[in-house]
């Protein structure tokens, strides 16, 4: 059996695996983004306009919650679909590629909220929820 540079056994198909799973965690990651920033300007609508900035409170938290915990949960969702990848340190970088990709794509939500409001984080939270799972699902059967 032939083996990489790091003695493992080689695989290329591995590489549609990754690819698969860094764009299921990117999708999951930037849908739970965008819902988390819904639920966020759904708050700022109940409360009267603030003079100042608000730096502290609920509405803050959630949206740093939630775009940490978007990348996050990219990770996560990269890491476990990768499992066929035996090296923990290659599915560990990919999982740290969806995460980083994560916070990055998480910036259209801007343009979609002062473009559309509330419904357009509502359709990438959709969107990218929907379409994370069904890639996550596409992946998990090419492996069976």
């Amino acid at each position: 059996m032939d083996t990489s540079i790091t003695g493992e056994p080689a695989a290329p198909e591995h590489v549609g695996v990754a690819f698969r799973a860094i764009t299921a965690g990117l999708f999951v990651g930037t849908g739970v983004t965008a819902t988390a920033l819904y639920v966020a300007r759904g708050l700022q609508a109940s409360q009267p306009v603030p003079a100042v900035p608000v730096t502290t409170g609920l509405v803050p938290d959630l949206i740093l919650t939630g775009w940490l915990g978007g990348a996050g949960l990219a990770a996560l969702c990269a890491w476990a679909l990768m499992a066929p990848i035996s090296s923990s340190y290659r599915r560990g970088a990919f999982a740290m590629v969806a995460a980083f990709a994560t916070l990055v794509l998480a910036l259209v939500t801007m343009p979609a909220d002062a473009l559309f409001g509330k419904a357009g984080l509502l359709a990438i939270s959709v969107v990218g929820l929907a379409g994370g799972l069904l890639l996550a699902r596409r992946a998990r059967k090419r492996l069976a």
